[in-house]
């Protein structure tokens, strides 16, 4: 992803203004709703666990302020194109949903 997507002036401009980043480990995820059952769990971390695509190892999710999950990008189907991951940024944002 790095090397792709946030390789891009335009893009981490576009995140830096827009965005709060940050990420997760799948693992904490996973024990949280072990420990806790799915009810239980912290409403952003349940977001964050229904969002995951299965099997995908790394997931970029948009989850507005009230804990919606507005869109998913897998990292691995960016196809090594900055501009591909832009266009989800903004498509989450106008609530097309990509990758829902």
């Amino acid at each position: 992803m790095r090397a792709v997507a946030l390789s891009d002036e335009q893009n981490i401009e576009f995140l830096n203004e827009t965005f709060i980043n940050t990420w997760v480990l799948n693992t904490d995820m996973k024990r949280l709703r072990d420990a806790q059952g799915m009810d239980a769990t912290p409403p952003l971390a349940r977001t964050i666990i229904q969002g995951r695509k299965p099997y995908s190892p790394v997931d970029c999710l948009i989850i507005s302020p009230e804990l919606e999950l507005l869109g998913r990008q897998p990292v691995n189907e960016l196809r090594g194109k900055a501009s591909v991951y832009r266009t989800f940024l903004v498509e989450a944002l106008e609530g097309k949903r990509p990758g829902l």
